[in-house]
């Protein structure tokens, strides 16, 4: 696996201090051809609690 790219930028309400992180990667498969994959990932606070999710599309 290659990390190509990752942005970081602020999302939601600035006070849940919430980001969304999008990473782009490539991998090679064992008949050595590559894939690509986008992993998205939201997260903020609330009341001391950190909530998250995360969407991978191949």
């Amino acid at each position: 696996m290659s990390r190509l790219d990752s942005t970081d930028t602020p999302w939601g309400e600035e006070s849940l201090n919430g980001k969304l992180t999008v990473r782009d990667d490539v991998y090679i498969n064992a008949d050595r051809t590559y894939r690509c994959s986008s992993i998205e990932n939201v997260s903020f606070e609330q009341s001391n609690v950190l909530y998250g999710v995360a969407n991978t599309s191949p």
